[in-house]
């Protein structure tokens, strides 16, 4: 029963989803415009590693926020200018993946420039993490993603890289192959 009502759920799902994208994708040259210029690479600034015609994989360097407001409507961190500033600076903010997304993305894909679904970053990684993250280049790939994520058929993996002195176990290495959880 399960498999026959996704059958019909999700293809009814994914052309809502697509009508409101193509919405979304005309209305926001005008909420948002596009940047003037872009700013250039540094060292440890993120990069594209692939650039498929839908979808980027982009690499987050360790120390970048990824923060993606999904406040229908609202303006990233709803807050104004000075109050947003003052916060940011408090909390050692800076390189925000957003602000970069919105940089190079912006002026091709309107996307970029919609806090209602993120910029288009389709998931998060921690700060100190570096790491592959999904942007979407336009709604309708953006809210399939996310879509994607959001029905858990999206497998994960991670690896931990350490530095320093560990002893080397008398048994095999171990895997973890537990489910993450949320700690509330």
């Amino acid at each position: 029963a399960l498999a026959a009502s996704e059958d019909t759920v999700l293809p009814a799902a994914t052309a809502a989803l697509q009508r409101y994208a193509d919405e979304l994708e005309s209305m926001t040259d005008a909420m948002h415009p596009a940047p003037d210029e872009l700013s250039l690479p540094s060292k440890n600034s993120p990069y594209v590693v692939v650039d498929g015609p839908s979808l980027c994989i982009l690499w987050k360097p360790a120390g970048w926020t990824v923060s993606i407001d999904r406040m229908a409507g609202e303006p990233d961190g709803a807050l104004d200018g000075e109050i947003s500033e003052s916060i940011g600076q408090q909390l050692g903010k800076g390189n925000d993946m957003k602000d970069w997304v919105w940089q190079h993305f912006g002026r091709q894909h309107p996307v970029a420039r919609d806090p209602r679904v993120g910029h288009g970053i389709v998931h998060r990684l921690d700060k100190g993490t570096s790491g592959l993250l999904l942007f979407a280049k336009n709604h309708r790939a953006c809210l399939a993603a996310l879509a994607q994520f959001v029905l858990r058929r999206v497998r994960k993996e991670y690896v931990c890289l350490c530095h320093g002195h560990f002893p080397i176990p008398s048994s095999p290495p171990r895997f973890l192959e537990a489910p993450l959880r949320e700690v509330v």
